[in-house]
């Protein structure tokens, strides 16, 4: 009978930085894209220090493989961004959780159990630095060896080799060659990575001693550099004690409470939402209403201060939606010239969620004559991928009421922006997205100006507004102006007779219609990842 088992403490540190520009994959800013990544104006950086004791107990062993406990010992988590520090001591409280890791006898890691009320970026960083523990043995002896892997980016092979062998223990060099599956990369994404790694072990039991690990990573986008990051990281041995029966019994006890029935692995991808949440939590640290609006109340913030505040603005909006409608009601007796008031707006504006939808058709409610409020959140709410009902239909009287007066500006902006919300309920409601687009085509009957009925029908992405494209584009009394808008029209159609129909227009008597036929087929194989039937 095993009366006590291994306990390995060791000492974690690590450093990690990051820079990412991922505005360049969407701006149209030429100037700003001639610049080098680090001259870029819309630059991001990120550092993220841990330091702390970490301690492995070896709970079972057999044939099969071993069941370890990791646990952290006064974690220290600090995280900057643009020169400001996170309040990340929530973080910290959660580290300290015990996390059961399954590998087999050769080292490499399975399954991951850890406490259902960790939260997504807790069980991120510890996954992560349990991957940097993770040294895989061969199955025969040898000088030099290959496997395939996994960490929290996804799925590598590791090159490994025998750099020193004495009495003293020996020397590894571990070398990530290439991923076989990264969860974060997208289309026209190619990722560098230079990683090398230096394992030490003693001789008698092949105990790892120490992990020294340098990394680089560049992600790019065609040419463009999105991403560069680098990690610097080092694990030493301080000691080994035997823990006994009793302790064990505990681990093993906790391990199958139904507290750990939360499974996963290293490179277990995370949901979107929840990723979202965890880092709107980061931004927001420990931050609530009245004191961002306090520190908004100051009589001059610069430039870098209102980013941080709106970023906070948005994460608060996004984790407590209820602060939403206080904006709203906040909105009502204040100026919009005030910053108070541009931060609140801009916040609203880059937040998708319902609520923040909501709140920006009530203000535009409220404000519907004033352009420079209009200006600011029609576009917002024509690209939210949060649209609502309530939310169209105070558009819809903006856009085609006949009792409310406004400028030819406001109404052609409203009748866009609906047509972009219909665009958007086509990712999450198809019958909503079609009652809207038919609204749009029965309302725009009556539009006089053609070219602003195309742009707003085209704005929708509808299969619907096929036929009205085709009688335009066929009809012998449509300039060639209109002609040409409306072959641009079916830009955001990613539907398999639209694609027919354009492949027919490069054989158009009009070179004209030739050359925008062509262009609008271009820019549906870069934005369409494949036509839909």
């Amino acid at each position: 009978m095993i009366n006590s088992s291994n306990q390995f403490n060791y000492i974690y540190n690590s450093e990690n930085f990051g820079f990412n520009d991922i505005n360049r994959l969407y701006s149209s800013d030429t100037v700003n894209a001639e610049k080098s990544f680090f001259e870029s104006e819309t630059l991001q950086d990120a550092e993220v220090t841990v330091r702390s004791n970490l301690t492995q107990t070896i709970l079972k062993q057999d044939t099969e493989g071993k069941l370890v406990c990791y646990q952290l010992i006064n974690p220290s988590f600090i995280l900057k961004s643009g020169g400001l520090i996170t309040d990340t001591k929530f973080i910290s409280k959660e580290l300290v959780k015990p996390v059961y890791v399954e590998m087999n006898n050769h080292g490499k890691i399975g399954l991951i159990s850890t406490d259902s009320s960790m939260t997504e970026m807790a069980i991120g960083i510890l996954k992560d630095i349990i991957s940097r523990t993770q040294f895989v043995l061969p199955v025969e002896k040898a000088k030099s060896w290959r496997t395939t892997e996994e960490n929290t980016n996804g799925t590598y092979t590791a090159n490994y080799r025998i750099l020193e062998s004495n009495l003293k223990g020996r020397v590894y060099e571990k070398e990530i060659d290439k991923y076989l599956k990264y969860k974060s990369k997208r289309k026209n994404q190619n990722i560098y990575t230079d990683n090398k790694t230096t394992i030490e072990t003693d001789d008698d039991d092949g105990i790892i001693k120490s992990i020294n690990t340098s990394e680089a990573q560049v992600v790019l986008n065609n040419a463009d550099t999105i991403s560069a990051s680098g990690t610097k990281l080092s694990i030493v041995l301080l000691s080994v004690v035997k823990v006994k029966k009793r302790a064990i019994n505990e681990f093993l006890k906790n391990k199958t409470s139904s507290r750990y029935k939360n499974k996963t692995t290293i490179s277990a991808p995370i949901s979107s939402e929840k990723i979202t949440k965890m880092v709107y939590a980061g931004i927001l640290g420990s931050d609530n209403w009245q004191q961002l609006l306090q520190r908004l109340s100051a009589k001059s913030l610069t430039k870098k201060e209102e980013d941080v505040l709106i970023e906070k603005l948005s994460a608060m909006y996004y984790l407590e939606p209820e602060t939403c409608k206080k904006a709203v009601f906040f909105l009502k007796n204040e100026s919009f010239n005030a910053t108070i008031s541009k931060v609140l707006l801009k916040a609203l504006s880059i937040t998708e969620t319902e609520g923040a939808t909501n709140a920006m058709a009530q203000i535009i409610e409220i404000n519907n004559t004033n352009e420079e409020v209009l200006e600011e959140l029609l576009p917002a709410l024509a690209t939210t991928s949060k649209p609502t009902s309530e939310a169209t239909d105070i558009i819809k009287s903006l856009a085609f009421e006949k009792k409310v007066t406004q400028n030819n500006f406001i109404k052609s902006t409203a009748q866009l922006t609906l047509g972009g919300m219909a665009k958007q309920f086509l990712k999450m409601d198809s019958l909503k997205a079609k009652t809207l687009t038919r609204y749009l085509i029965e309302e725009m009957k009556f539009e006089k100006d053609t070219i602003q009925h195309l742009l707003v029908l085209g704005n929708t992405g509808s299969t619907l507004i096929l036929p009205f494209i085709k009688s335009l584009v066929e009809s012998s009394q449509t300039s060639e102006k209109v002609k040409i808008e409306a072959v641009s029209a079916l830009s955001l159609i990613n539907y398999k007779q639209v694609s027919i129909y354009l492949k027919k227009m490069l054989k158009h008597k009009n070179v004209a219609i030739q050359n925008k036929a062509a262009e609008v087929i271009a820019f549906q194989k870069s934005s369409f990842v494949k036509i839909e039937n």
